[in-house]
């Protein structure tokens, strides 16, 4: 079914045990993981996370870029600087539900093309000062969670009570350019791997980026920053900008924001930045709405 024409999918997550939008459960993980200390993320741990291709026509093939989440059957967010003026009809595609990418005829087969007008920028949004950093991806055609798209689930938005209550919150973050410490940044696995990170508090966070010479104007309240628990990774890589750090309340995982920005130079000194999503929250009601009627 086509995502113009069905009704809006959206609504903010409740008070009940399973959080859901509309009629569709959200924020539900695997069961299946992997022994603790593992990097690697249990195959479709995290159902919600997509990876977001563009094509290379010199190779002839898909290179990853970025990442995403479902937030419902007909939207995936993103960050605003994965959905620039690279992208023209045809050369951007979202991939669902792969555990691996380095199988290209299973990432083909998982595919949706998305064309220039599917996308959609927040207007505020400043490639100078890393602000508003949010893109939406209206996917054409519904994805199907009881059907054929079974092994698929959105991740939940937060409440306005949610959002306040991240700081010092231990999350996860997930994505293919993360790693624990190796030695080797230039890494860049195939394979969807996950990293548990503590949010610092903004003042924390302000403080860390202006030792460091970052003009702390940057940092605004819609960014959240996180760093890895203890000594247990680099924090996430520019190929996972738009990847989601999602926290659990209860049951169920909410989508706290998107990467923005990676750690520079040490990352126990100097954290990661993402873009907070409980700042736009009607913006992404707004936007979804409108589409919805056109």
């Amino acid at each position: 079914m086509k995502c113009l024409i069905v009704a809006v999918c959206f609504t903010l997550l409740g008070t009940h045990s399973h959080a859901v939008f509309g009629q569709v459960p959200c924020g539900n993980a695997s069961t299946n993981v992997y022994d603790i200390g593992s990097d690697k993320a249990a195959p479709l741990q995290f159902p919600w996370t997509v990876s977001l291709q563009m094509f290379n026509s010199t190779t002839n093939s898909w290179k990853h870029i970025c990442s995403g989440s479902i937030i419902d059957r007909c939207w995936v967010f993103t960050a605003a600087r994965c959905l620039d003026t690279r992208f023209t009809n045809g050369n951007l595609r979202v991939v669902v539900g792969e555990q691996d990418l380095s199988n290209s005829e299973e990432s083909a087969a998982t595919q949706t093309i998305v064309r220039s007008r599917d996308i959609v920028i927040h207007p505020m949004w400043s490639m100078d000062l890393l602000d508003y950093d949010y893109g939406l991806i209206q996917l054409p055609n519904q994805l199907d969670f009881s059907g054929s798209h079974s092994h698929l689930g959105p991740i939940c938005l937060p409440t306005a009570d949610q959002a306040k209550l991240f700081e010092n919150m231990d999350c996860m973050i997930s994505g293919r350019g993360l790693g624990r410490n190796s030695g080797n940044t230039t890494d860049q696995p195939d394979v969807f791997q996950k990293l548990p990170v503590h949010i610092q508090s903004f003042l924390e966070c302000k403080k860390a980026w202006i030792s460091n010479a970052l003009d702390d104007r940057r940092l605004t309240s819609r960014h959240i920053c996180v760093s890895p628990k203890r000594d247990e990774g680099t924090g996430f890589c520019r190929n996972d900008l738009g990847g989601p750090l999602q926290c659990q309340f209860d049951d169920h995982y909410v989508l706290a924001g998107v990467a923005s920005f990676p750690r520079q130079f040490d990352p126990s000194q100097h954290p990661a930045v993402y873009a907070r999503i409980g700042e736009v929250l009607s913006w992404i009601s707004r936007v979804k709405a409108i589409r919805t009627r056109t």
